[in-house]
């Protein structure tokens, strides 16, 4: 999801940006960010299986101690503990935030800028000017959900030392 929002705004820009400007991408420097976001992006749970614990069955009593009524099934053999520490991914969450955040805001920011100052010239039929302000209006929305969706990330409290993960069909 949050690849295909930063995505979304490289193509936005890619469409408002002329092509005389130097930061309009051409084809394979395109193809190489968006490549690049998906690596980063993909690697996003990779700190959790690194601190995965050895002895499942010991993580999962050491859970019980901690919440004594799970919703599931605990000890069943579908449940995997993905982590014991929350440190590491906390540091690698903030870290894919700001780095989100710094791609995806100069992309916007600079989109508004031409949006915005495009539409105060008189060379352009009213038509077109209306269309920019559109544009201008979905870029605001488009941001306004990447804030939103970053902002009510869903950490757990400090107590909560273990995440637990179903396992998807491992057959």
């Amino acid at each position: 999801m949050i690849a295909s929002i930063a995505a979304l705004f490289i193509y936005r820009h890619q469409v408002i940006v002329g092509d005389d400007h130097w930061l309009k991408f051409r084809k394979r420097n395109l193809i190489l960010i968006v490549g690049f976001n998906y690596i980063v992006y993909s690697n996003m749970l990779t700190p959790l299986l690194l601190t995965s614990p050895i002895d499942q069955i010991a993580a999962k009593i050491e859970i019980l101690k901690h919440l004594p009524c799970p919703t599931k099934n605990l000890l069943s053999p579908e449940v995997y503990v993905v982590y014991e520490n929350i440190i590491l991914f906390l540091l690698y969450t903030c870290v894919l935030i700001v780095f989100v955040g710094a791609e995806c805001g100069l992309l916007s920011l600079h989109a508004a800028w031409i949006l915005f100052f495009s539409t105060l010239r008189a060379n352009f039929s009213r038509r077109t000017r209306m269309l920019q302000i559109q544009f201008l209006f979905a870029l605001a929305l488009q941001v306004n959900i990447r804030i939103k969706t970053n902002s009510s990330l869903p950490f757990r409290l400090p107590s909560q030392q273990h995440f637990v993960m179903p396992l998807l069909d491992m057959v």
